[in-house]
């Protein structure tokens, strides 16, 4: 098991960046939330290789006011523990996404295209080294608003939305 500190930004895009398609190499993701419990059950498709990776993590802000520095934990499962924790988790709690890797400004961007209910939300999250760097970072300029102190836009959070909640809060945000 792995625990380290994560600084990470998150941006709204309204398309994918020019050079991005959506037949271009990605990861299939399928993110399930454990009820009453800070750990998500993670699922992760190649489809350019058809392997699966299997996750269980525990991810939390380090301060409740900052969603911008967090806390994970990762634990590498084998396929038949991961259906272990999938069977007997209760209700779904399903966030489904396709993930592109994009490069900007040297850094790479992992671009997340949701699914389902979420089917037009477009988040760009962008990882740093160190608190300082993530702080210098600026806007790029394919984001139309940054969303990483906003908690509606975490993963656990956007379980259950609609686009047209999604779309408000958009509003909201770019106001």
């Amino acid at each position: 098991m792995n625990n380290q500190t994560n600084f990470e930004r998150i941006f709204l895009l309204e398309n994918l960046p020019k050079g991005i398609n959506r037949s271009d190499e990605h990861l299939q993701i399928f993110e399930n939330f454990l009820e009453k419990t800070r750990f998500c059950l993670r699922k992760i498709r190649s489809p350019k290789t058809n392997k699966y990776s299997f996750i269980l993590e525990q991810k939390f802000p380090i301060e409740e006011k900052d969603l911008s520095v967090w806390n994970s934990s990762e634990i590498y499962l084998n396929q038949t523990e991961y259906e272990v924790f999938e069977n007997n988790h209760g209700q779904s709690n399903e966030l489904r996404f396709n993930r592109y890797f994009y490069d900007y400004q040297s850094k790479k961007v992992n671009i997340d295209i949701y699914l389902g209910e979420l089917k037009g939300l477009i988040l760009a999250r962008i990882s740093f080294d160190t608190f300082a760097e993530m702080q210098d970072f600026e806007m790029p300029v394919l984001a139309k608003v940054e969303v990483t102190q906003n908690k509606f836009f975490t993963d656990k959070n956007l379980i259950g939305k609609s686009f047209a909640e999604i779309q408000n809060e958009f509003d909201k945000e770019s106001k």
